[in-house]
């Protein structure tokens, strides 16, 4: 599956909910849910059950973990079938199950995410920031701690941004620069966790620009410590649309 968060306009408000691109359309999951729930089970309560299993916002739906994915798999293929019959299905109390892009805000998959970890995959990537940042030499890059634990730094989550979102220029730096990355989401709660069991913690992956102020980064890393202004700025963690599910 391909979830997305996004944000649509009624005549009451704004309002953020779940989806995935699906047939051709941005497929709201959580009402398609409770479509299908009540048209398949005859479920008087359809709604408050399609609200626990798929809740309209991204971490409740990951916490679900594989009861909430199963769910909506039921509620896409409902649909689809839904819209071989008609153009523009409905729910049970008239409410839209699917729109086009164009009628959406696209926010960033997890919109708020609890924590952020920005992590260095390879050595080769450790050596090469050390080397261009700090000025250190190749002999003395790497050393020995760095090949046996994870490094990384904790990003604000406050710099998230959706796609298409705007990216205001930071007014101290000259040299705004992006890093084309991947990204990885935690569906499970989890600790000390070994290497063989891993795959089984990732609720999807998607790719995203971490984007940076070089001159600034430049300086800040000559104190051992941060980055903070040089890559905490907003808007500095943009995601493409889609958590896209390992499946």
């Amino acid at each position: 599956m391909r979830l997305i968060s996004f944000e649509v306009q009624t005549f009451l408000g704004r309002f953020a909910r779940i989806g995935a691109l699906a047939h051709g359309k941005v497929v709201d999951l959580t009402s398609a849910y409770v479509a299908y729930l009540a048209d398949s089970q005859m479920e008087s309560r359809s709604k408050a059950l399609a609200k626990a299993i798929v809740p309209p916002d991204m971490l409740g739906f990951l916490e679900g973990g594989a009861r909430s994915r199963d769910a909506a798999c039921q509620a896409l293929t409902y649909v689809a079938d839904r819209m071989k019959r008609e153009p523009l299905p409905l729910g049970p109390e008239g409410e839209r199950l699917t729109f086009s892009e164009e009628e959406i805000r696209w926010l960033a998959p997890v919109p708020h995410p609890p924590m952020i970890r920005d992590g260095i995959l390879t050595l080769d990537h450790y050596r090469f920031g050390m080397q261009r940042l700090l000025k250190i030499s190749e002999k003395e890059a790497v050393p020995e701690a760095a090949k046996g634990m994870p490094i990384y730094w904790k990003p604000s989550r406050a710099g998230v941004a959706g796609h298409n979102a705007p990216i205001p220029w930071p007014k101290y730096t000259e040299k705004l620069d992006y890093e084309f990355e991947l990204g990885m989401y935690i569906g499970r709660r989890g600790k000390d966790i070994p290497v063989e069991k891993a795959n089984e913690y990732i609720a999807g992956y998607t790719i995203f620009n971490d984007l940076g102020c070089r001159d600034q980064q430049s300086l800040e890393m000559t104190l051992r410590l941060g980055p903070t202004k040089a890559k905490d700025f907003e808007a500095s963690k943009i995601m493409v649309p889609c958590l896209v599910t390992a499946d």
